[in-house]
């Protein structure tokens, strides 16, 4: 799962060796260790030669209790704005990056599904 928030971006998936749990992974530090602060999950390692380059692990309960704070702390009318807000022009500008491509994508469904 991919997931972004106006406080980051993350990638979950399953734990490869502890069923129940996730490991929970970031491409920048603030992004992972704002989830760490949040969720009393234990500090990031860093991981150089992997995909991700931070990643930590909790229960999946831990995570979907992550999910519903996120869903619930929904303040803002426009999900772009409120990223540029609270971290700037910068990475909104990547978020927009990434709504370009899935515009795209809608685009070509609407010329198939026609």
């Amino acid at each position: 799962m991919w997931l972004f928030t106006t406080s980051g971006f993350l990638s979950v998936v399953a734990h490869h060796d502890r069923p129940g749990d996730v490991l929970v992974r970031a491409r920048v530090r603030d992004d992972i260790q704002a989830f760490c602060v949040a969720t009393g999950a234990p500090a990031p390692i860093k991981t150089p030669h992997r995909d991700y380059r931070w990643r930590t692990e909790v229960p999946a309960d831990v995570f979907a209790a992550y999910l519903a704070a996120q869903a619930r702390a929904i303040d803002y009318g426009n999900f772009k704005n409120a990223v540029a807000a609270r971290q700037g022009g910068g990475r909104a500008s990547r978020y927009h990056d990434v709504w370009q491509v899935m515009c795209d994508l809608q685009a070509d469904d609407e010329r198939t599904s026609a």
